[in-house]
């Protein structure tokens, strides 16, 4: 593997022109070097990560989604009946581990994650590098040591196998804003993000974010015209929809709907209830009951036990965007306002604690009457145990990097080389913060991890402050002892 010079470093070529081929450069074998480093590093944390948690009674079943995947994954090894309701990469990827090693083993599903996880590291770093070099290195630690990865990668959950086709995705698709043979690139990107669909239903409406987004970028950093632009960004969504079209075809003539799933009426209603209830969240399971009885009421009338799913999940859907519809439009904005700011401020490692059977002391659970009462509670509660420490740390630690990452995003749209990627980029979180609406969970973050990764790195290594210092360690290390 060799890490190539492009054009983000500016002295090799002119703003905004791409030389065909890359020019190799001397440092390459060095940062190749630290790369694999970090990719061992990477590999090697999520392995023992995953060791350590039998040992305080942790589990790598989640109790709710896990069990969901493993139950289709087991009908599918016993010849049973496989639902509907999600898309069927991941339980393909969970009966293929468990053909090969002869048994339904968690632990196998977890180290073949790590593995997965480990590549997506890789991917995040090679998209860092169509921004420039210096962002290899920080984007690759970074992804290397994020609790999301390191928690969902230890779990029996999707999100791994979904992170690592769109990470890869995302990385195809920088190179083609790059000028990298773009037709080829963005096909790739498109078929990627497909699989990432087989995987999970999140990129349903990505193409409207991203089209948009790629056409501007290819415009400011290619120079291409409005027509060209056009036409090569709608070559990932074109691949992307001849990916989806085997599942499109299967599900139209086995269950008469031509969709992905029959999950989507279901998570929508989910949301309705987040919306709905006058602190979002506080009545959710209430208003859900209320809307799975009329739900019930309408399987009776096409065959109960025996109703097509699909059709099943078209109604839930369509009753939950009437119901969200009657809501005042400023409840939903806020709703869906309140819901990112927790999906971005809430750190990953309070998984942590659940995967290796920690006490859950947060400030959440402190009963002191007023606010410095809950926090002297919640310091004497916490003072010696490691775990909330560490979780304090992950907290204080993800709350700097949003300020990091607002830097990058700012530095990345005031720079021409920055400005297309970091458009995109932008839109990607947009996206994905708009879809998960009021719900707020780290989990629901880990398609936008590696565009605030890069954001982050960018931020980190254009900031004059953090320049200044490897200028003067680089010119330290010149000095003769």
């Amino acid at each position: 593997m060799t890490i190539l010079d492009t054009t983000s470093d500016q002295a090799k070529s002119p703003p905004h022109r791409h030389p065909a081929l890359p020019v190799a450069n001397p440092d390459d074998r060095t940062l190749t070097r630290q790369l694999a480093y970090v990719l061992l590093f990477a590999l090697l944390l999520r392995l023992g990560y995953q060791a350590a948690m039998p040992w305080f009674g942790g589990s790598y079943h989640n109790g709710s989604d896990s069990g969901k995947y493993l139950e289709v994954a087991h009908a599918m090894l016993t010849g049973g009946v496989v639902e509907t309701d999600r898309a069927p990469f991941y339980m393909f990827f969970l009966f293929l581990v468990f053909k090969i090693v002869g048994s339904e083993s968690f632990r196998a599903v977890v180290t073949a994650q790590s593995f997965l996880d480990t590549l997506s590291v890789l991917a995040i770093a090679l998209s860092a590098r169509a921004f420039g070099r210096q962002l290899v290195i920080p984007s690759a630690i970074v992804a290397a040591i994020i609790p999301n990865f390191i928690v969902h990668s230890s779990y029996v959950l999707s999100e791994t196998l979904f992170l690592f086709f769109f990470a890869w995705g995302i990385c195809a698709l920088l190179w083609a804003i790059r000028g990298k043979s773009p037709v080829l690139l963005f096909a790739v990107s498109g078929m990627l993000f497909g699989l990432s669909l087989w995987t999970r239903l999140a990129l349903t409406f990505y193409p409207f974010f991203f089209i948009p987004a790629v056409l501007i970028a290819l415009r400011l950093d290619q120079k291409l015209s409005w027509l060209r632009c056009a036409g090569l960004a709608l070559v990932t969504p074109a691949a992307m929809a001849v990916t989806m079209t085997p599942l499109l075809i299967y599900n139209y003539l086995v269950y008469d709907h031509a969709a992905l799933t029959s999950q989507q009426g279901e998570h929508l209603i989910v949301v309705y209830g987040w919306l709905a209830t006058p602190w979002f969240g506080a009545d959710r399971l209430a208003v859900r009951l209320k809307l799975m009885s009329e739900v019930a009421a309408y399987i009776k009338t096409i065959g109960g036990d025996n109703a097509n799913t699909f059709a099943v999940g078209a109604f839930m859907q369509k009753l939950a965007f009437e119901r969200i519809l009657e809501l005042p439009p400023w409840q939903i904005a806020w709703g869906v306002s309140w819901g990112a700011f927790k999906n971005l401020m809430q750190t990953g490692f309070y998984q942590v604690l659940s995967q290796f059977n920690q006490p859950l002391t947060f400030f959440s659970t402190m009963r002191a009457p007023t606010v410095p009462g809950r926090i002297y509670e919640f310091m004497q509660t916490n003072w010696n145990s490691p775990f909330m420490v560490m979780w304090v740390i992950s907290q204080v630690t993800l709350v700097f990097s949003r300020l990091v990452q607002a830097f990058g995003a700012v530095t990345g749209l005031r720079r021409a080389e920055f400005r297309g990627l970091t458009l995109f980029l932008l839109a990607t979180i947009a996206y994905f913060l708009a879809i998960n609406g009021p719900i707020a969970d780290p989990k629901y973050r880990i398609p936008i991890e590696p565009a605030l990764i890069l954001l982050f790195a960018l931020g980190l290594t254009q900031n004059p402050t953090v320049l200044r210092c490897v200028r003067c360690c680089r010119s330290a290390a010149r000095i003769p002892s």
